[in-house]
Order: structure tokens, then sequence, then C-alpha cells
């Protein structure tokens, strides 16, 4: 596991090189799980220094 990711940051990646794209129709907007959640959940796993998600 590189990279700790919410549902709603999905679309940050795209352009990265991980972004793959089959059906651009499929796309919708995500609110899970939430700034607040994911804010938590980096600081309880630091120690694993997951790579940062893009901006």
């Amino acid at each position: 596991i590189e990279y700790l990711i919410g549902h709603y940051e999905y679309p940050l990646f795209e352009g990265h090189e991980l972004w793959l794209e089959k059906d651009a129709g499929y796309r919708t907007e995500k609110t899970d799980p939430g700034p607040d959640f994911m804010r938590k959940v980096r600081k309880a796993t630091k120690r694993f220094n997951f790579k940062p998600i893009p901006n």
C-alpha cells in the first residue's frame, strides 16, 4: 500500500500515473468517508509513511 485515499479524493489522481478511466460516464461525485475522518485515519497511520495524495 503506497497511498491512503478516501473515496471522495479519487479525482485528485486524474492525470496521475495511476489514473485509468475506462468509462468517463461512470464518474460520480463522492463524499465519503469525509475529510474529518481521513485526517484522523492519516494521523493514526502516520508511522506507515504513505505517499501524499496529489493536490
